[in-house]
C-alpha cells in the first residue's frame, strides 16, 4: 500500500491510497526476475471550490496502471546490483529503466538510473536519477529509507521523492 500526497497550489491537495503488488522469482544465485502491477486503485481528486467558490469543481484523476517485467544482477563477489526493467501500462506506452546500486556500508546503498527510455515515441524526455537508501535491520523486519532525485526534462527543478519501506 501507499500513501499518495500531491500539493498542486494553495487549497489544492489530494491525498489517496495506492496499491502495488508483484512477484520476486529468483533465478540462480546472480540472476533475478520480479514482475509488478503498480497504481491499483491510485487516483488523485481534486476540488478547486475553495479557490473558486461556485466557479470550482471536483474531478478525478486516476493514475494509468502500470506492469513491469524486471530482471537483477548481482555483480561478482556482491559489489553491487545492476538492473533493467521494461514497462508498460494501461495508456499503452512501453519504457525501459535501467540502474545501478552500490552498497557503501551495510547500512546505506548508493543508486543512480535512468527512467522513462521510451520505445514507442519520442520526446518523453528521459529521467536521470541518483540517491541512496539507508536502512536497519530489527530482528526479523527491517525499516528502510530512501531519497531519490529525479532530473525533469521539461522544468526547471528536479522531483524529490522519499519514501519509508518496512521489510520482512
Amino acid at each position: 500500500m501507499k500513501l499518495l500526497y500531491a500539493h498542486l497550489y494553495t487549497d489544492m491537495t489530494s491525498t489517496t491510497v495506492g496499491l502495488d503488488a508483484g512477484v520476486f522469482v529468483p533465478i540462480n544465485s546472480f540472476l533475478h526476475a520480479a514482475v509488478t502491477v503498480k497504481d491499483i486503485g491510485s487516483k488523485y481528486k481534486w476540488d478547486s471550490s475553495q479557490l473558486y467558490g461556485l466557479d470550482g469543481k471536483s474531478s478525478v484523476d486516476p493514475f494509468p496502471r502500470l506492469y513491469t517485467l524486471g530482471l537483477a544482477c548481482i555483480l561478482p563477489d556482491s559489489i553491487g546490483i545492476v538492473s533493467a526493467d521494461l514497462e508498460t501500462s494501461s495508456e499503452k506506452t512501453l519504457n525501459l529503466r535501467i540502474g545501478a546500486e552500490y552498497p557503501v556500508i551495510e547500512a546505506l546503498t548508493l543508486r543512480a538510473g535512468i527512467d522513462r527510455i521510451d520505445l514507442k515515441e519520442s520526446g518523453s524526455g528521459i529521467r536521470p536519477a541518483l540517491g541512496f537508501m539507508v536502512q536497519r535491520g530489527m530482528d526479523s523486519w527491517t525499516p528502510a529509507l530512501e531519497y531519490t532525485y529525479v532530473i525533469e526534462p521539461f522544468t526547471t527543478s528536479g522531483i524529490h521523492l522519499i519514501s519509508l519501506n518496512v521489510i520482512f
